[in-house]
């Protein structure tokens, strides 16, 4: 074989290395919208519309971008998008996961707190009862504790149903009600100051 036909051959092999790679990007890609398509629908199942709004909201942007793209025929820039759209959904589910997991945690914990200041505020109530003291300096305490019993009684529910957002806002403060009612009972059960002989 000769040299120029050598030469001939490297040159129509290259040129066709050349056209396939330029092929791959005679259209858009589709594949990696679709695996940035069920990534963001797999983001949205882990609830991280409200626990990774950040990383959800830029995952959607870039897929929007994705269309501009495709529409102006730049497939290389809707590639970049698709890319990114995919990487924002999943690092959206997994600060979900993550965040989900810290809500349910603080808001099991204000619900141990909120119970034990519950419970502790129904015996100073029955002590009080058993001292005569009278109703109206309980009043106040009485009604706090039925709130807070009410509070951790639909928070429960929430956190039961896997709504942590909401029970969260429902028993926040709640332990610090509690807390609140607890002190005015102990007080009202302290023993009047003993009065100074003459």
């Amino acid at each position: 074989m000769s040299r120029s036909l050598v030469g001939r051959s490297f040159s129509v092999g290259s040129s066709v290395v050349v056209v396939a790679l330029l092929s791959g990007c005679s259209g858009p890609p589709l594949k990696e919208y679709h695996q940035a398509r069920g990534a963001l629908d797999a983001a949205r199942a882990a609830d991280a519309e409200r626990y990774a709004p950040e990383d959800f909201r830029a995952g959607g942007d870039a897929l929007k971008q994705y269309d501009v793209a495709v529409a102006q025929r730049d497939y290389r820039l809707a590639l970049n998008y698709a890319l990114e759209a995919y990487n924002r959904a999943q690092a959206a589910a997994k600060t979900a996961a993550n965040e989900k997991a810290a809500v349910r945690s603080r808001v099991e914990a204000a619900l141990a707190e909120a119970g034990r200041s519950v419970a502790t505020g129904r015996l100073l109530l029955q002590k009080a009862a058993a001292a005569r003291i009278p109703p109206a300096r309980l009043a106040e305490a009485r009604r706090t504790l039925t709130h807070v019993t009410s509070l951790v009684q639909k928070a429960r529910k929430a956190l039961e149903a896997g709504e942590y957002l909401e029970a969260s806002n429902i028993i926040k403060g709640a332990d610090e009600q509690g807390r609140r009612a607890v002190s005015q009972l102990e007080i009202a059960l302290r023993p009047p100051p003993a009065r100074r002989r003459r």
